[in-house]
């Protein structure tokens, strides 16, 4: 639910329910439904407007009506065929990609194209401009990765920089969390900034059968909620042993690192004989 993820924008923006009502032109009830995660979408992306944050998750277009049209086309979708597929009706489909509608039916299709909704600033890419949120996986380590995965079908969070030997790559203009991470394998380097959500969405897809083994490469920070929640237990876990290079920097990162894969049993031990770390396997 993005309902909370709202109202944290609302209060870091210093606005109180009653403040941000008689910006948008709307009631306090109206506003606290939406940060209940109720009401309507045109009170939503009214809301949406006045805290300059926009609904992430689904395909990007110009309005959340724009977004439902571009995921059902994607899917090759007819309006009624997503509203058999959401147990909803077809003319709810049509309100809503014209704007209308229920939060509740926007919910019942992001649950069943399994999809995570959530909010950003517009300015904000998943790929912050800061040089400490994009650390891009050097070569030398690289090289020891392709010795056991030869090819990647996806590196889902790339950039013009990434060495990555992969069929296809998700720049920051096709927003990786917004697409299909389909293949056998798949390799993530994420930025760090919203490095949950991409672990999160790394979850999901592999539960939902679409990635058959994701390699990610992280921070080891083991003390937050998205390791004890998405990471310890559900996949291997490699702690290397020697803190790694990045990009084409001569210095050691400042943090240590560890790979999470999801789906990656088979591929273990060859991994360890080339990168020196200790193994967390993940439960059976």
């Amino acid at each position: 639910m993005f309902g909370h993820q709202i109202r944290n924008h609302r209060k870091r923006s210093l606005l109180t329910q009653a403040q941000l009502a008689e910006r948008a032109g709307l009631t306090i009830d109206a506003v606290r439904n939406v940060e209940r995660g109720q009401g309507t979408v045109q009170t939503l992306e009214t809301i949406l407007r006045c805290l300059h944050i926009q609904l992430s998750g689904l395909p990007r277009a110009s309005s959340i009506g724009g977004q439902i049209k571009r995921l059902r086309s994607r899917h090759g979708h007819s309006q009624r065929r997503m509203a058999e597929r959401c147990g909803l009706s077809q003319p709810t489909i049509i309100r809503l990609e014209r704007g209308q509608g229920r939060i509740s039916s926007l919910h019942a299709i992001a649950e069943r194209y399994n999809i995570k909704l959530f909010v950003r600033d517009h300015k904000r890419s998943h790929f912050q401009k800061g040089d400490t949120d994009a650390w891009n996986t050097s070569a030398e380590f690289l090289k020891l990765i392709h010795q056991v995965v030869p090819e990647f079908c996806i590196d889902v969070a790339s950039n013009q920089n990434s060495l990555v030997n992969a069929r296809s790559h998700f720049y920051e203009s096709h927003d990786g969390l917004a697409q299909e991470w389909k293949g056998q394998y798949i390799w993530l380097n994420g930025p760090y900034s919203t490095i949950s959500d991409w672990i999160d969405r790394a979850d999901t897809e592999y539960k939902n059968g679409n990635a058959k083994t994701i390699i990610a490469l992280l921070p080891s920070r083991t003390n937050t909620g998205y390791f004890h929640d998405k990471i310890a237990g559900k996949a291997d876990i490699i702690f290397i042993k020697k803190r790694l290079k990045f990009g084409t920097s001569s210095q050691q990162a400042p943090f240590p690192s560890m790979l999470a894969i999801w789906g990656g049993s088979h591929i273990i031990d060859d991994l360890l004989k080339l990168i020196p770390g200790t193994h967390l396997p993940a439960s059976a």
